[in-house]
């Protein structure tokens, strides 16, 4: 699956537009509608499968494979009106936690477009301030929870559900997504991605769904490119 890549020069509108098309295109986009206020829910993360490499090592030193359970976290629902079902967005706060721009503005812009929005915080029920000064493996888990937990709402049609992230998320994103990772050992899956200014270097640039990963060229904080190149 081929990951495209956009350079911005920060303009919003272009942002929007571009996530729209992408949404549009993969999973439907129906018009315009008025939404609900956001409701507050609580979930748990998937339940992490161990993988192939983890199982070996674990039989290499005598012992079984360990299933780690999902953990309590929580999110913002917010829906178009209507009895749907409707498709829609995971929303993946970056480093500083969740904000109004996850949690409000985008979640309405979307829900205006006819998308379910859950947008999910990582870090209350964890007692974490932010993680700007490491990464946090366990997000991936966090989205596929989300996606598990939205498949159990009558008015969201469970094939049509993309994954969107911002900075430490755009990471989640594309770890969540990247083809033969933590996308191989969940039974839902997401159908389209969007990762606004995401770190890349980690990540093999081979993915299981469409994904569009938008970075502003003068961005310092996580380039496109290593520094110097």
């Amino acid at each position: 699956m081929h990951t495209r890549w956009i350079e911005t020069f920060g303009l919003p509108a272009f942002l929007r537009n571009a996530a729209r098309l992408l949404l549009c295109g993969i999973i439907g986009c129906l018009g315009v509608f008025h939404s609900h206020a956001d409701q507050l829910v609580k979930f748990k993360s998937a339940t992490s499968q161990p993988t192939p490499f983890q199982t070996r090592m674990a039989r290499q030193r005598g012992e079984e494979p360990k299933i780690f359970p999902g953990v309590p976290i929580q999110g913002f629902l917010g829906r178009p009106a209507g009895d749907g079902p409707f498709p829609a967005v995971v929303l993946l706060h970056g480093c500083a936690g969740l904000g109004l721009r996850e949690r409000e503005a985008w979640s309405r812009r979307l829900s205006s477009w006819g998308y379910v929005v859950l947008a999910v915080d990582s870090f209350t029920t964890r007692g974490i301030r932010h993680t700007c000064d490491r990464l946090f493996y366990d997000r991936a888990n966090d989205a596929y929870g989300a996606l598990e937990f939205l498949t159990t709402l009558g008015f969201v049609d469970s094939r049509r559900v993309a994954l969107m992230g911002f900075s430490a998320g755009g990471i989640a994103v594309l770890q969540a997504v990247q083809l033969g990772a933590a996308e191989a050992l969940m039974k839902q899956k997401f159908q389209a991605a969007i990762a606004y200014y995401p770190s890349c270097s980690a990540m093999s640039g081979e993915m299981a769904v469409p994904t569009l990963i938008l970075v502003g060229e003068r961005d310092d904080w996580t380039r496109r490119r290593p520094a110097g190149k």
